[in-house]
């Protein structure tokens, strides 16, 4: 495995640069009004060889946002789905192995899951504590694991000189509930960490309250085990889901490992992940007053030896730091996406890829106007209406100034009416020719005409977005588009060439066919990259037989000249299948 670790810096005048923007970036382009209060963002770079969509929530909590949101943005900012809350919801994410989507409602402690129309279909809550919303993972078995806290009062005085008689210290459990409901397995934090293993630059021991865990992510290793990211003690605990027992401890003040090329220790991390391979990520937040920037981690940790690697680190520059929340997510196409959430330079997600260069960042208009638990990018699309393919491809190419007409069959799949308000195509070569608002009844079809005029030789690529919006509720589809233009000095056949070349499209043998008065002086046949072709020729009497079975499928140029007199026809291949 390849390792490699960028040293770290960090000295006063940095801080300075903390309010300079990264680069110069594009403002968000949406083509309808979004609601008052919706996050306004910008975006730049591109996503590289990914499809997907960015999973992200507003908590609402800011005197200046009073009301929160759940999102999902394509990568112009786009939104494919929001929905408007008038209490603080959060974590909002896409559960791998069911296909629906989750979120914490903070007023009633409770997650919520949503089916692929936005409907909610069920919620969930701890057993017999406060339910914590920082982690929830659905099984495929109809199972959970849900985090919570058991608050407890404490004689601190008797732990700590100074401390508070009657404390209200928060202990940290995580469960395993069964589709029935009954408990399938419990950790509880009392039985296995002591009060004082707390970071005391994030706690105050002597305060009337101590939260000296705050779990804050959970996952699953390869063997049977538990990962606990515990903010408050800068710590990752592997424990054994079968004894409770913990196997080891990484970072903070009951650390086994050592880590052989990176001296910085984790800080307040968020979002442990277990990615196979004995590669772990997280994001190291860091602490204000101990190390004030927070970065990305990707770990190789030998649990034989005890040592950790930094692999890589993900930051900006100038580095950011983002006090609470967080995450790192590795994306298929091997990307790391990283969420920043809180901080003041209006970050809010970053793409790295392997080589860690930034390849695409959104950022928010507004300080604080888009604050996110964590970032996260899945593919998704709703099942409220579909498009009868995910690609319409208008085919072999169109001459520039010439249009082409193509039709795909929308459907709406719920019981309801369903109107659509609003619609974006992000090249304007297609067009859609249908009139809104469109209204379908339930389980109805409808066809939509687009017309594909280019101007341009190229191929173009497109994405078509349907709407239905509200004030406070949106929900919309895409399709990608495809087609390409062709150049206009070409001669297209006419009855005045005297020639005809048929069948076109063709698949391995093609006529030209003329008069006996009419001869050809010169024939050439061209790729459209420019490639001269050989073309095996039979001669007749009154037409020529061209022997294409050799060429690959694609379009050609047929170049006569009749003495003087240049002709040019543009020719299709498509060999049949054999």
């Amino acid at each position: 495995m390849k390792k490699f670790y960028r040293s770290l810096t960090f000295s006063p005048a940095l801080l300075l640069m903390l309010v300079m923007p990264f680069q110069t970036i594009k403002s968000q382009n949406i083509p309808f009004a979004l609601p008052d209060h919706f996050p306004k963002v910008t975006v730049s770079g591109h996503s590289e060889n990914a499809s997907g969509y960015y999973f992200l929530n507003t908590f609402g909590i800011l005197p200046t946002h009073d009301s929160a949101w759940l999102m999902v943005l394509d990568s112009t900012g786009l939104p494919l789905f929001y929905q408007m809350f008038h209490t603080p919801v959060t974590n909002f994410t896409l559960q791998p192995e069911t296909g629906t989507l989750t979120f914490w409602n903070w007023n009633d402690t409770t997650f919520y899951e949503m089916d692929s129309s936005y409907q909610i279909i069920k919620s969930y809550r701890s057993k017999g504590y406060i339910t914590n919303g920082h982690e929830l993972r659905l099984k495929s078995d109809g199972s959970y694991w849900i985090m919570a806290e058991d608050p407890q009062t404490i004689d601190m005085s008797q732990l700590i000189e100074g401390g508070n008689p009657n404390a209200l210290v928060i202990g940290c459990i995580i469960q395993h509930v069964s589709s029935t409901g009954s408990l399938l397995f419990e950790w509880s934090s009392w039985n296995h960490f002591n009060i004082l293993d707390a970071d005391t630059n994030l706690v105050n021991l002597r305060g009337p309250k101590i939260d000296y865990v705050h779990g804050n992510a959970f996952d699953f290793d390869s063997d049977s085990t538990l990962l606990l990211s515990s903010r408050c003690m800068d710590e990752i605990t592997k424990i054994n889901i079968n004894t409770g027992n913990i196997v080891w401890r990484w970072g903070g003040k009951h650390n086994e490992f050592s880590c052989l090329n990176d001296t910085i220790p984790f800080l307040a991390q968020h979002d442990i992940r277990y990615l196979g391979n004995s590669l772990y990520s997280l994001f190291d937040n860091g602490i204000w007053n101990v190390r004030p920037y927070s970065r990305a981690m990707l770990y190789f940790l030998d649990d034989t030896t005890k040592t950790t690697s930094v692999v890589d680190d993900f930051k900006k520059v100038p580095m950011d730091f983002s006090k609470v929340m967080g995450s790192m997510q590795q994306l298929p196409n091997g990307n790391y996406l990283v969420g920043w959430s809180l901080n003041f330079q209006k970050n809010v997600l970053s793409e790295f890829n392997e080589n860690g260069d930034i390849v695409y960042e959104m950022n928010s208009v507004d300080t604080g106007g888009l604050i996110s638990y964590r970032a996260q990018k899945y593919d998704w699309q709703t099942n409220i209406f579909y498009f009868g393919e995910d690609t319409l491809d208008f085919g072999e190419p169109v001459f520039v100034g010439d249009s082409l007409l193509q039709s795909v069959t929308l459907f709406n799949n719920s019981d309801e009416v369903l109107v659509l308000n609003d619609h974006y195509v992000t090249d304007t070569a297609f067009r859609l020719q249908n009139s809104f608002p469109l209204s379908l009844a339930p389980n109805e079809s409808h066809v939509l005409n687009i017309l594909f005029k280019p101007d341009t030789t190229k191929q173009y690529s497109a994405v078509l977005s349907l709407f239905h919006d509200t004030d406070t509720t949106l929900f919309g589809q895409q399709i990608r588009l495809t087609g390409g233009g062709l150049i206009t000095n070409i001669h297209r056949a006419t009855t005045q060439n005297k020639w005809n070349l048929f069948p076109n499209p063709a698949d391995d043998q093609i006529t030209l066919q003329g008069s006996p008065s009419t001869k050809i002086t010169t024939l050439q046949v061209f790729s459209l990259e420019g490639k001269k072709m050989t073309p095996r020729i039979t001669i007749h009497s009154n037409h020529l037989a061209i022997n294409a079975s050799t060429w690959t499928n694609g379009v050609y140029i047929v170049k006569i000249m009749q003495g003087n007199q240049p002709f040019s026809q543009m020719l299709i291949i498509h060999h049949a299948k054999r």
